[in-house]
């Protein structure tokens, strides 16, 4: 699915929106927002028109607003996650947004293209430099500088992005879904005895690298909060290893990301694993993947956790994780996601050979 073109409106049509984005706004009650690096941003009423940069905002934005319409413009890698997963097939309108607003690095803003499109706001990374902030605060552009990586920043997106949209209550709702899957979680896996704790390993580029996520990462704080024991803990936020470390570890499971192609059978087909537990008991699963990838923080992450305590521990949640998404996908999105959308979320295909995957399967 191409993401390089500019969506295109017939003129007439662009009138109208801009004249009823007129009224809105002059009815709108103001609205002011705090990013996080400390500016404020004063908005006339509900943002309209908005520009994404940080890889993660668009599917958050689009989650949180209840649809894509708003948004203008998105980054090149936030496309391919919504072209991977289901939320294009969810808010049609996210296959179809113009991704060509970087020049010279990554993150870097092409501002001039930036003014073109004429956002309310633009969502860009704090703390990463001045060089992706000062050009677009420079531009007079309203801009919210964002900051990510735990669980405290997520619940900050997800009340920003309900604010600017005028609907804070939606942010109330998402954050509360968090909020008690937390506690729900922690409360099952409580009195879980020591020595019946399952040691696990989260791996960010296991195709090309053997990259594992410790103490500071956010992979840690959930394995950490579902009651896995992580025995890379020790070994940094996030720190390439070799399989001799790998071995000595010895995790009862690994965990595969969705930032590349690695899948559970590179580890059962490589005789360099075949003495690691996980392999062995056939307990390497790749993450799911659903509105976002379940791995870094997202919306999803109330599922990431539920999904990830019943592959530790089935006995100790023993819900129906379908059910469990069809019912976040209907209260969050509005959709009624079929059984094969479930099916691939998690990523059956990969996943359905491995021990224990059979309770996810419909």
């Amino acid at each position: 699915m191409a993401h390089s073109h500019l969506r295109t409106r017939p003129t007439a049509l662009l009138a109208g929106a801009l004249c009823a984005a007129f009224a809105t706004a002059a009815s709108a009650e103001p609205i002011s927002v705090t990013d996080q690096r400390g500016n404020t941003v004063e908005l006339g009423g509900p943002a309209e028109r908005v520009v994404t940069f940080p890889m993660p905002a668009a599917a958050l934005f689009a989650s949180v607003d209840g649809s894509a319409e708003r948004l203008e413009a998105i980054h090149p890698m936030s496309a391919k996650a919504i072209e991977d997963g289901i939320l294009g097939t969810i808010y049609p309108e996210a296959g179809d947004l113009y991704t060509d607003i970087t020049k010279g690095g990554v993150f870097n803003p092409n501002v001039e293209t930036v003014l073109t499109l004429n956002p309310d706001l633009v969502f860009q990374w704090a703390g990463r430099g001045d060089d992706l902030l000062a050009p677009l605060d420079n531009a007079g552009l309203n801009v919210l500088g964002l900051t990510y990586g735990d669980q405290e920043k997520t619940e900050v997106w997800i009340r920003t992005i309900a604010a600017v949209v005028g609907e804070p209550e939606r942010g109330d709702m998402i954050v509360s879904l968090h909020h008690d899957a937390m506690a729900d979680i922690t409360a099952r896996v409580a009195d879980i005895p020591e020595a019946d704790r399952v040691s696990v390993v989260y791996m960010l580029r296991a195709e090309k690298s053997l990259e594992v996520r410790g103490e500071g990462s956010y992979n840690h704080f959930y394995m950490d909060m579902v009651g896995g024991v992580n025995p890379a803990k020790d070994a940094g936020s996030r720190v390439r290893v070799n399989p001799e470390q790998m071995l000595a570890w010895n995790p009862d499971v690994i965990l595969l990301g969705n930032f590349d192609a690695a899948v559970p059978e590179d580890f059962y087909t490589n005789p360099l694993f075949a003495e690691l537990d996980a392999v062995k008991e056939r307990r390497v699963y790749k993450v799911p993947l659903g509105g976002y990838r379940w791995d870094p923080p997202s919306q999803e992450s109330p599922l990431m956790w539920k999904w990830l305590a019943a592959v530790l521990y089935p006995d100790a949640m023993p819900d129906d994780i379908r059910g469990e998404i069809a019912s976040f996908y209907a209260a969050v999105y509005g959709y009624d996601v079929s059984d094969a959308e479930i099916d691939a979320i998690l990523q059956m295909d990969l996943n359905g050979g491995n021990a224990g995957y059979d309770r996810f399967a419909g």
